[in-house]
């Protein structure tokens, strides 16, 4: 088995403010959105609490160990499985994939779920924009 992996697809600058010299031109003048401006702080919150989350886990384990007992009903061992927001990726190992990719807008999250279950695969990226090309095997 391949050690696990954490992986960083370059990103945007966080913001564009770029001065119009025109100011008929609204297209020159960027500055950056309300959706990145959550996505930041989304990435921030998890940062500070990455170092935590396994002591979250563990007090709420009957909820967790139930969440993992309902999704491994629906998907059966044995597949190639892609979670969105894997967090510490124990969700992605109770289902016991041939392939695991856990995909995670933290950094700090992505790095510790690596070091927790090192035969899956977690990327730290933004969803909305993804692009997945896999060959199907």
């Amino acid at each position: 088995m391949e050690p696990a992996r954490v992986s960083k697809l370059p990103s945007a600058p966080a913001s564009l403010d770029l001065v119009s010299t025109e100011a008929d031109d609204l297209f020159q003048t960027r500055s950056q959105s309300p959706t990145d401006t959550r996505k930041q702080a989304t990435r921030d919150h998890f940062y500070t609490c990455a170092a935590s989350r396994m002591e979250w886990e563990q007090k709420a384990r009957a909820y967790y160990d139930d969440q993992a007992r309902y999704c491994k009903f629906l998907v059966p061992e044995g597949l190639h499985v892609l979670e969105i927001g894997s967090s510490l990726g124990s969700l992605l190992a109770a289902l016991r994939p041939v392939r695991g990719v856990g995909i995670e807008l933290s950094p700090e999250m992505a790095k510790q779920a690596a070091r927790h279950h090192p035969v899956l695969e977690f990327r730290v990226d933004d969803v909305e924009p993804l692009e997945i090309a896999e060959i199907a095997v």
